[in-house]
């Protein structure tokens, strides 16, 4: 007989205690650990969260003001925009969502300029409007057929949390 076939029972045994439970942890188990572990952590984090005392926190006089919707925020931002040399193009409130006792407002607001003053722009917003939050913001370059010159324009949407019961913002 051949000394492979005297270990062959050995090499098998080898491979059904060592290499399967490797295979089996790589493929299947390991990604349900993960997850599970992810979950604990994240739980741990809201429970965490939902046990903190909120009741001390109290609106600025700042934070009175509703800004989308009575055009206080383009107003705000107006000055800015043209001292970087930018043009407001669109600028489009909505309410995003409404319950009996919060009201989420939103405006779109199309500006055309160069990339930097545009930066500049959105950076202000986030920074100095506390009470409005920046969502998203959209660039996009077109060009001008008759010139040939490309004019970029930046999309941005802006939302405010509004408290209805205490006509405070949030």
């Amino acid at each position: 007989m051949s000394s492979t076939h005297n270990y062959k029972g050995i090499l098998y045994l080898t491979l059904l205690l060592v290499i399967l439970p490797v295979a089996v942890w790589n493929f299947s188990i390991k990604k349900t650990v993960t997850k599970w572990q992810s979950y604990r952590e994240e739980s741990k984090e809201l429970a965490e969260i939902e046990s903190r005392d909120y009741s001390g926190l109290q609106t600025t006089p700042e934070l009175q003001e509703e800004l989308i919707s009575s055009g206080g925020f383009i107003k705000a931002i107006a000055a800015v925009a043209d001292k970087n040399g930018i043009m407001i193009e669109k600028y489009t409130p909505f309410v995003t969502y409404h319950t009996e006792g919060i009201q989420v407002n939103s405006a779109e607001l199309l500006m055309a300029g160069n990339y930097i003053p545009l930066v500049r722009m959105i950076d202000h917003i986030e920074n100095n409007m506390t009470t409005c939050k920046l969502v998203s913001v959209n660039f996009n370059g077109t060009e001008d057929r008759r010139t040939g010159i490309i004019k970029l324009t930046a999309t941005i949407v802006v939302q405010q949390l509004t408290d209805l019961k205490n006509t405070s913002t949030i």
